[in-house]
């Protein structure tokens, strides 16, 4: 036994042949320039990428390694990843949630040019990606996707907003919102939610917004670009909170139909107020009617301080003629009050009966509110009441757009 294997040691060591040598240095070499070309390949343009898929695919197959051009095209050249797929929105407005499976859609990319065209159509291409906008007719401005005063964010935020407002019935059946005007205005009248500020100060950003946003054109470009991912955002936020519990479609359904009422009430009132052509006196006069009411309080709150000085100081002679001008002053408050109350619930129903319907679901505080709010546009704009008109008929169209979402079959 010792024996063999001192013959199995010294017989010589099999060494692979020239034919094999040159295979494996073949190898080497497509390795090293495979991890060469993957070096600079994010940095290259599509015709240096094709250059080297191309001399590759030789440099394997002169090799005999036909098995690795696949993979080595798969690498270098990989197909592109399938388009994403929304689980949750609205498709097209007037597509019923109840009974469906909701899905939103990508905007489609716009096609590669052909590889002779890419150095010619290279910044035409590079725009329309990046607005994500078929080209438009000539002498036509294209839709834009955003815009950068009113951002997305408003929208999406507006959605979570106004889903958070809704309450659906405990069994089933109608359920309530809880949204008003007041609280609208203190979110993004106030803190400017998903709106982009020019500078430090509240007041001036507010104004700049407002100038920007607040006039026919604007109105109705905002609208164009947004009502529809409105209406998805809210079935997103209904559907899939980031926190709270899901409403069911059934619910959605309630919600999408609770807010077409709330927006068709909202486009009556300022289409109302667009119509009250002396909205601007009518207000005036309350103001005045308010000067002196808080005239008169000032006096009665002087009065009943100097009543009580003359009882500290018993000046008898003193507090009868002081309790007589607070009764009288009482009586002239009160009656300014009732007469203001009176103004105030003339001018509301004068811009109810102006509008289209009835604004069940607006109180009278809200109709003021908005009254108010437009006639101090109307001291900084002269389109004021242009821009409410062109509101009420975008308000008309939402609260319809609201209502198709939330048909069903």
């Amino acid at each position: 036994m010792e024996s063999d294997d001192i013959k199995l040691s010294a017989l010589p060591k099999p060494q692979p042949g020239q034919d094999s040598r040159r295979r494996l240095i073949l190898v080497a070499m497509a390795a090293l320039l495979l991890l060469a070309g993957l070096t600079f390949w994010l940095t290259s343009d599509e015709e240096t990428k094709r250059d080297i898929v191309t001399k590759t695919e030789s440099a394997l197959q002169s090799a005999g390694l036909d098995p690795l051009v696949n993979a080595t095209k798969d690498l270098l050249a990989p197909p592109p990843p399938p388009p994403p797929v929304h689980s949750v929105g609205v498709a097209e407005p007037g597509i019923p949630a109840s009974g469906t499976l909701i899905q939103g859609s990508m905007p489609a990319l716009v096609p590669e040019p052909p590889p002779a065209e890419v150095s010619t159509q290279n910044e035409e291409a590079t725009t329309a990606v990046v607005d994500a906008t078929p080209a438009a007719s000539p002498g036509v401005m294209p839709q834009q996707r955003e815009d950068t005063v009113i951002l997305p964010d408003f929208v999406h935020d507006l959605a979570n907003w106004l889903v958070a407002r809704y309450r659906p019935a405990p069994q089933g059946g109608k359920g309530q919102i809880n949204a008003s005007i007041q609280a609208a205005n203190m979110r993004y009248g106030m803190h400017m939610r998903g709106m982009e500020r020019q500078g430090r100060d509240p007041a001036g950003a507010r104004a700049h917004i407002l100038r920007y946003a607040f006039n026919p054109t604007m109105l109705e470009a905002l609208y164009g670009i947004y009502a529809d991912r409105l209406v998805d955002e809210v079935a997103r936020a209904a559907l899939a909170p980031s926190q709270g519990k899901a409403l069911s479609e059934a619910q959605l359904d309630d919600l999408y139909k609770n807010y077409a009422a709330f927006f068709a009430d909202l486009a009556s009132v300022t289409s109302g107020i667009a119509a009250m052509h002396d909205l601007k006196e009518r207000i005036e006069t309350l103001n005045r009617d308010n000067q002196r009411i808080i005239a008169l309080h000032r006096q009665i709150t002087e009065n009943v301080f100097a009543l009580d000085e003359a009882r500290e100081k018993r000046d008898e002679a003193a507090i009868p003629a002081i309790e007589a001008r607070i009764e009288a002053l009482d009586r002239r408050y009160r009656t300014s009050l009732q007469a203001q109350s009176n103004a105030r619930g003339t001018l509301v129903s004068a811009i109810r009966s102006s509008g289209p319907g009835q604004a069940r679901r607006l109180d009278d505080d809200s109709v003021f509110f908005l009254a108010l709010w437009v006639e101090r546009r109307m001291d900084k704009q002269a389109d004021a009441l242009d821009a409410v008109r062109k509101a009420s008929a975008l308000l008309t169209d939402l609260s319809q757009r609201f209502q198709n979402a939330g048909s069903t079959p």
